[in-house]
């Protein structure tokens, strides 16, 4: 691919990933004032300027984009995993795998408080939240589970205790790192946030 496609390949994505960002966050803005069941999808699709279309060419409904999160991996990250890539070291490569396909860069400490504070109030919420988390959590499961069988004529028919482990410290290591980069007094994006919380808890294990 040539060197100008890959650049407006990149414009593009970025392009989207902002724009998902601000319907998310309008979404959670809406909530905070006006409680879930307060707004139409009409409604947020003119607080976050697009129309009703592209609202569902981004979310099939309002509460997915309440907890527009990260974008899911491509499929390019996840044969990249799978295949034992990029260092072959699994704790690494799935702290990496959630970075590349998670845009963190884009992350807003901001929409993390408000998020907070919407699961508070609004509590019918939180069942849909932990749900979401849990369905999550099974899909890294088994990608763990797609790359400890790379290779092999034959995938292992008992799941691998260790898959669930590395993606609980994994929710773990994440969970931390959200609560360090919502404080108010915290400097440091992200990534590295959750590249050192990653260390020190090798250390702490080692």
């Amino acid at each position: 691919m040539e060197e100008s496609a890959i650049n407006a390949e990149t414009g593009r994505d970025a392009r989207r990933r902002a724009t998902r960002s601000r319907i998310a966050h309008t979404a959670l803005q809406l909530t905070a004032e006006h409680g879930f069941d307060g707004f139409t999808v009409d409604e947020l699709a003119a607080a976050a300027d697009i129309s009703r279309r592209t609202f569902f060419n981004y979310f099939p409904t309002k509460e997915d984009a309440l907890f527009g999160g990260p974008d899911e991996p491509s499929k390019e990250l996840e044969e990249r995993f799978v295949s034992g890539g990029p260092t072959g070291n699994l704790m690494d490569d799935l702290v990496t795998l959630f970075l590349d396909s998670a845009a963190t860069h884009s992350i807003d400490a901001e929409q993390i408080r408000l998020l907070r504070a919407v699961l508070e109030t609004e509590h019918k919420l939180v069942p849909m939240f932990r749900s979401r988390f849990a369905a999550r959590t099974g899909e890294l499961t088994e990608l763990i589970q797609r790359r400890k069988d790379a290779g092999r004529r034959t995938s292992s028919s008992t799941p691998d205790p260790r898959a669930r482990l590395a993606v609980d410290i994994l929710g773990s290591l994440i969970g931390r790192t959200i609560q360090q980069f919502a404080d108010v007094g915290n400097k440091s994006d992200f990534d590295t946030l959750l590249i050192h919380n990653l260390d020190e808890a090798r250390k702490l294990l080692a």
